[in-house]
């Protein structure tokens, strides 16, 4: 068994981009032929380029920056 990880949204790493929706249908779809798995990173990058800015560190921090739609 094989497995993937992807993102929908920057990682912030260079090594990691994210895959457009077109892109992840694709790469979903050639894992399935040989039942692989897929470990997907499913925050919706076009809501938090949106999202406020959250200032300082922490979980309640990152929280902020991540509304509920996203």
């Amino acid at each position: 068994m094989f497995g993937f990880k992807c993102f929908l949204a920057d990682s912030g790493v260079e090594e990691f981009p994210h895959l457009e929706p077109a892109e992840f249908a694709s790469a979903v779809r050639t894992v399935a032929e040989f039942d692989g798995l897929m470990i997907v990173h499913a925050e919706d990058g076009h809501a938090l380029e949106h999202a406020p800015n959250a200032d300082g560190r922490g979980y309640g921090a990152f929280l902020a920056s991540r509304p509920r739609g996203a």
